[in-house]
């Protein structure tokens, strides 16, 4: 299973798509008010071009953990593009432009699926022994005891042959398949 966290991506992505984002309005009033002047209307331009690569950086962002190529691409092209269109506040196209590098070059890491532990039962109570890692040994917390291995329940059970106690012996063999 392919699975690798992209904080960073994600976290760049949105700051800088909420940058683009917040400028917008200032350079949208600022063109207004030079093309009220009589200046032209590039700034205007500028403020709409820049709040949609803003809107589209964050949606990179949004589905950076999914489709990690696309909305670094995304990304990428919308701070390389914000650069030209920032008019000098180039600090959240810089950001989506760093978010877009990093999601196409990190690696997917190979995650190893955890093995679920096995569950061993007290061979007195019944109940389900907990594992000591520190004495490498399982315990019932119910008996308060140390159930035997299964080496030591096939010793038993090899010197109940030798004494000719074939119940006992099968019993031990029973409960060391277990």
């Amino acid at each position: 299973m392919q699975v690798t966290e992209r904080t960073p991506e994600f976290v760049l992505g949105l700051i800088g798509g909420i940058i683009g984002i917040a400028t917008t309005p200032g350079l949208f009033f600022l063109g207004g008010f030079v093309a009220y002047l009589g200046g032209p209307a590039t700034l205007l331009g500028a403020a709409i071009a820049g709040g949609i690569l803003s809107i589209l950086g964050l949606i990179g962002a949004a589905f950076v953990k999914n489709h990690p190529i696309l909305s670094g691409v995304v990304m990428f092209v919308s701070g390389l593009l914000g650069i030209f269109v920032a008019l000098g506040l180039w600090i959240g196209s810089l950001l989506l432009l760093v978010a877009g590098i990093v999601a196409l070059i990190r690696r997917e890491k190979l995650m190893q699926p955890l093995t679920p532990q096995p569950v061993y039962y007290c061979t007195s109570c019944g109940k389900p022994l907990k594992y000591l890692s520190q004495y490498q040994k399982w315990f019932c917390e119910i008996c308060r005891t140390y159930p035997p291995t299964r080496e030591e329940i096939l010793q038993r059970a090899s010197r109940a042959l030798d004494e000719g106690n074939t119940e006992l012996a099968k019993r031990l063999m029973d409960q060391a398949k277990q």
